[in-house]
Parts: structure tokens; C-alpha cells; sequence
């Protein structure tokens, strides 16, 4: 079918191929047609399947039948939850399959799970754990986690749960590879006693001769948004650990500066490493407390190899009242506007906090670190109060020397850095300074 622009979707944590989908299913003698899509349902995201039979096809193709002869050419994330047949498919005025017009998929379109009950140890802990999360009372070992109303927010919260309750180490990647709760409870069988900060992301764990790149949250206080570097980033080059805080559910105890901030995080990233070369860095608010951690790291003796700004603006150098009262009026609108849960009210309020401590912030000293590579957007908000090109070196001069400042720059909105059309650049410009040994400053564009 010609004309799809859909045909890449990320689910989970995977970039899928549609196409690779809809091969497999064509290879089945009785299918002639078919086209496989994502699909919003209720509060999660599901790969449905659509097709026709050929002409005189006197076979009936129950979901669990197209399922297994699916199994047995395919990874698990690359599965469809649902298969439905119809008579054609629909085809709009411009000769293209009109998605808005496929059916939304009912009951007995899904795999008919049979409930097996958990047995082992760690299974009957996993359904407490997922019932507490999930507020279900039924959950079977073969239950899906994201598939029962799961997301981003309570797979965090699963990945914390697991390691207080189970003393076991996982990424929280691999609750993304292995929704199925028996899956994960092999995974954790296996798994180490290795118990980590609790503010700790571990995104990739490579090898110990290699460096370890930690990476700061942006303002939302929250680390989530660098798990997709996991499915881009050569993963022989570098450990990677995104940095929470701590103090994310603790709003009356909430840092009180960057500087306290940045002291605490020091403390987690020497839980991982004690000494050695570190390379740190972060995301907009995230590069802030970054800087102030090198500043901090520095004066106590150690080695920094490497500061990534991750378009990250010196907001003390923006000498803009106009600057104050735009985070200002965002901040009053996240208490302002409804909020829908507890958990998004809890980043809105972090955000609103993190934004005050970042205006108050003053670097007031000049960092020695050997390297610090910047990634520029260049592409301004819609609501931008000023323009990126305004700010060259993002407002770092006085506190950088400009010999030192490796500049990148990206065609991309500084909040969509992350999206799923920008990681790839984004996980390109870390790779390269990693590897980066010159001092040198280059200024390049991408």
C-alpha cells in the first residue's frame, strides 16, 4: 500500500517497523490484504491488525491462530494485541487506506488469555506490587503491564518497588522489553542483589573499562525523558545513568538552591563512581545544576572530563525581566489549570519549584573542566520571548572559556529535543564528544 507515513511507530520503548509486521502476516496462505497501526485505546497504545481473506478462503482466523504463526517469526514487542478481519479495506477519495475509517477493535478481536495463576515467590510479589500500582484485583502471569494501564510515570515506580521489595537490580528498560509479568519475574530471577540510589536511571550499563555519562533531569525533576537514548546510543561506549530528585514526592522538603541541589547529587554519582574522570551533564534545567556540580566537583579536587550542555541557557546572564515573568505565568498556569492526577500535579509542582531555584541561581565562578560540548537548538518556541541566535554561546561565556566550548548545533525546538524525531541527534552529539579527545574548540553544524 503506497503512501503511508506511519510506517516507523515507537511503542514501549521500540522502534517498530509496520511494514516487517504486515510481510509476516502476508506470508499466511489465506490473508490478501492487511495493514497493521497503533492505536489509543483507553490509556494505552496497542498494535492492531487489520485484513481480508482470499476470494473462496474457507478458513476462519481466530486472533490466537494469526498470534502463534506470528510468535514464530517475530520479536514479542512486534506482536499485535488485536486482529481484525474485514471485507475490504477502507479506501479514501485519494486512493489511500483511510486509517479514521478502521474499527476500533472489540473483545473478541483479542487473544483469549487464559488466567494462570502466579506460583513462584517473585511472581506472587510482582502481583502485589502491580495490583497496588494498577489498582486491579485479577492479574495473571500472563498479564501485560502497559497493556492493564501501565505508563512511563508507574513503570518508574514499578522499577522502585522491584528493588525495595525484591532487593533486585533492573533497568527500567527492561520492564519496557518485558511487560509480561512471568517474563519480568524471570528477569528477576537472574538479576543481581545490586541495590542502587534510589535516584539513580540506569539506562545503559556497559562494560566497566568504559566511561559512565550521568545526566541530570530537566525541570520537571524527573530523568524519563533520556530512556529513549537506550534504543539510539552505541552502548559499548559509555554506561549511562539519568539522575532524579531524590526529593520528587518531598515537596515540603524540596532543595532550596542549586548550589544544595547540585552538593546531593554529587553524593549519587559517587555512589556509582568514587573518582576517576567523570563526565556530566544535562538537559536545559538539567545543565544548570550540571555546571554547578563541575564547579563543586572542582574545588574538592576532582577530575572532570567532559560537561554536556544539552541546550541549557545560563538564565542569571539573560538579563530579562521579561524572561521572570514568562516562567512565572507558565508556573501559575500549572496550578492554575486542572490537573488530572496526583503524579502530574507533582511534576507541575516541581517544575514550578525547579524554574524559582533556577532564576535565583548565580554560577560566580568560572569552571576549569577541559571539555564542555553544547547542543544548540537553533529553532525557536512558538511562545520564544527571545531568539536562540540572540544568545551564541547560550549565555555560558563568562563562566566558560570559549576555547573550551565545543558548539553543535540542531534544527529542532529545545523542547522537542527528545522527541522521537530528534533523539537520534541527540544521542549522535553525545556519542561524538565522548569520543572527542581534542581540546580544541570545534564548532560544527549538524
Amino acid at each position: 500500500f503506497i503512501g503511508r507515513v506511519d510506517h516507523q511507530v515507537k511503542l514501549r520503548g521500540y522502534r517498530i517497523e509496520l511494514g516487517e509486521i504486515e510481510a509476516s502476516l502476508k506470508t499466511y496462505s489465506e490473508i490478501q490484504h492487511c495493514l497493521v497501526t497503533i492505536r489509543n485505546l483507553g490509556t494505552t497504545q496497542q498494535l492492531v491488525a487489520y485484513y481480508t481473506q482470499k476470494p473462496g478462503s474457507s478458513q476462519r482466523m481466530l486472533p490466537n491462530l494469526l498470534y502463534r504463526y506470528l510468535r514464530q517469526r517475530l520479536p514479542s514487542y512486534m506482536i499485535p494485541n488485536a486482529y481484525i478481519c474485514l471485507k475490504k479495506l477502507p479506501i479514501s477519495i485519494n486512493g489511500k487506506i483511510d486509517l479514521e475509517a478502521l474499527p476500533p477493535p472489540s473483545r473478541n478481536h483479542y487473544l483469549p488469555l487464559q488466567y494462570v495463576a502466579p506460583k513462584t515467590p517473585i511472581e506472587k510479589k510482582l502481583v502485589e506490587i502491580w495490583r497496588e500500582l494498577l489498582q486491579i484485583k485479577k492479574i495473571g502471569i500472563y498479564d501485560n503491564f502497559f497493556e492493564l494501564g501501565g505508563h512511563s510515570l508507574l513503570a518508574m515506580k514499578l522499577h522502585d518497588k522491584i528493588e525495595s521489595n525484591c532487593n533486585k537490580n533492573i533497568l527500567i528498560i527492561d520492564i519496557y522489553k518485558n511487560p509480561r509479568l512471568i517474563d519480568l519475574a524471570n528477569l528477576i530471577e537472574i538479576s543481581p542483589n545490586i541495590k542502587l540510589h534510589s535516584a539513580l536511571l540506569p539506562i545503559i550499563l556497559a562494560d566497566e573499562a568504559v566511561p559512565k555519562m550521568f545526566l541530570i533531569h530537566p525541570v520537571s525533576g524527573v530523568a524519563s525523558s533520556y530512556l529513549q537514548l537506550a534504543n539510539v546510543m552505541n552502548s559499548s561506549i559509555s554506561s549511562l545513568y539519568g539522575i532524579h530528585n531524590p526529593r520528587f514526592s518531598e515537596l515540603d522538603n524540596n532543595f532550596k538552591s542549586i548550589e544544595e541541589m547540585a552538593s546531593a547529587y554529587i553524593e549519587i554519582i559517587k555512589s556509582v563512581q568514587m573518582n576517576g574522570s567523570y563526565i556530566i551533564g544535562g538537559w536545559s534545567f538539567g545543565g544548570i545544576v550540571a555546571y554547578e556540580i563541575v564547579k563543586q566537583m572542582e574545588m574538592q579536587g576532582d577530575k572532570i572530563d567532559k560537561l554536556l550542555l544539552i541546550d541549557a541557557y545560563n538564565i542569571s546572564s539573560i538579563d530579562s525581566e521579561a524572561l521572570c515573568n514568562h516562567i512565572d505565568q507558565s508556573n501559575n498556569n500549572f496550578i492554575i489549570n486542572k490537573i488530572a492526577t496526583e503524579d502530574e500535579r507533582k511534576l507541575r509542582l516541581q517544575t514550578n519549584l525547579n524554574n524559582k531555584l533556577a532564576l535565583k541561581y548565580r554560577p560566580n565562578l568560572k569552571i576549569k573542566c577541559e571539555q564542555v560540548h553544547l547542543l544548540k537548538a537553533l529553532t525557536p518556541e512558538t511562545d520564544a520571548i527571545f531568539q536562540p541566535t540572540e544568545y551564541p554561546y547560550n549565555a555560558w561565556e563568562d563562566y566558560i572559556e570559549k576555547s573550551k566550548l565545543n558548539i553543535t548545533y540542531i534544527y529542532a525546538k529545545h523542547n522537542d529535543l527528545f522527541s522521537e524525531k530528534n533523539v537520534k541527534e541527540v544521542a549522535a552529539f553525545l556519542e561524538k564528544s565522548l569520543n572527542e579527545k581534542e581540546k580544541d574548540s570545534l564548532y560544527t553544524k549538524n
